[in-house]
């Protein structure tokens, strides 16, 4: 069922959707999805009131006071069902669900390396953006002290030594996993670059606290709850589906929108490393030598020790720099 009382407002107010879009700083598929019924999150009521000039009541009634008479609440939970692990066999087929998406998928967690290293899922991606669908995708981003310093950094093992031997095994131990982690972050900015610049795709770096791991497609969900020390695949699995405004699912969905707006950065490829020499286009290594000056009668001026060859021109910086580590524990 449609929202005409927001579709209403918006022609009193001389609004085109694409203008409250702009106003509101979504996507206009976002305005038109609330034309459509769908209930705006909390945080865009009060905003999508004042620019309309008038008042979430009168936009959608149903939102600012309950109805007196709510259905019970397994008729309008949200959450479809839970599992102890992520990759419990009768956990939902995460890439069938993506296969299905159609207006927008959103992941979340560290590295994302247990679905980007699937056969055929950057692929699926690149297909889903070309068919409109909206993707955005966000990693951790090294360059957080809060990721650098985050759990896998910080772990300490029990073993039985005395202190100075425990802080030395404490210590190899963090290098150990700062190390991993890099290699993983190094492996799935990899795999991410053919998507990032490709229209309908956006990939941020979070600079957060870790959180937990997100996989939304369209009014679905697939949340991971991370435990202390588990690998995103051993912990628990929430399947969510939006059936009610404010419900389990809209408290993931705000959280996901708030790191993306409040708390990561847009990651994009070094800019010197994917221009592409342009043809017949001299480059520093191409130029030929000075010539010479011609002899002219000057002074006679000591002869001066030939100069040595010059060094080559220093590497381009690195596509993906080495940077501060973060937790990996596999994932």
């Amino acid at each position: 069922m449609s929202n005409e009382n927001l579709r209403s407002a918006l022609q009193h107010a001389g609004l085109q959707p694409d203008d409250l879009a702009q106003i509101i700083e979504v996507d206009v598929k976002t305005v038109r999805r609330w034309l459509s019924g769908m209930a705006p999150y909390p945080r865009h009521r009060g905003k999508v009131a004042r620019a309309l000039d008038t008042t979430e009541n009168e936009l959608r009634p149903k939102l600012a006071t309950a109805p007196p008479n709510r259905p019970p609440a397994a008729l309008t939970s949200d959450l479809l069902a839970a599992y102890p692990t992520t990759n419990d066999p009768a956990a939902p087929d995460w890439q069938a669900l993506m296969r299905d998406a159609t207006d927008r998928i959103d992941l979340l967690d560290e590295t994302l390396l247990h679905i980007l290293e699937t056969d055929g899922v950057p692929d699926l991606l690149a297909d889903k953006a070309g068919d409109s669908c909206e993707i955005r995708i966000l990693i951790a981003d090294p360059d957080s002290p809060w990721v650098s310093a985050g759990e896998g950094a910080q772990r300490r093992v029990e073993v039985e030594l005395d202190d100075e031997e425990r802080e030395g095994h404490n210590q190899r131990e963090a290098d150990a996993s700062r190390e991993v982690w890099q290699d993983a972050n190094q492996r799935a900015l990899d795999l991410l670059r053919p998507l990032m610049g490709r229209h309908g795709v956006e990939v941020h770096g979070y600079v957060s606290s870790r959180f937990n791991s997100i996989l939304r497609v369209d009014e679905q969900m697939l949340v991971s709850l991370h435990l202390w020390a588990q690998s995103t695949p051993e912990a628990p699995l929430l399947h969510l589906q939006r059936n009610s405004a404010d419900g389990l699912f809209d408290r993931f969905a705000e959280h996901y929108d708030a790191l993306w707006q409040d708390a990561s950065l847009p990651l994009k490829p070094h800019p010197d490393t994917d221009q592409e020499q342009a043809p017949g286009e001299p480059t520093r290594h191409d130029e030929p030598p000075a010539e010479p000056e011609p002899d002219i009668d000057r002074p006679h001026q000591p002869a001066t020790p030939p100069l040595s060859e010059t060094p080559p021109d220093p590497a381009r910086p690195r596509r993906w720099p080495r940077r501060p580590s973060s937790d990996f524990t596999g994932r």
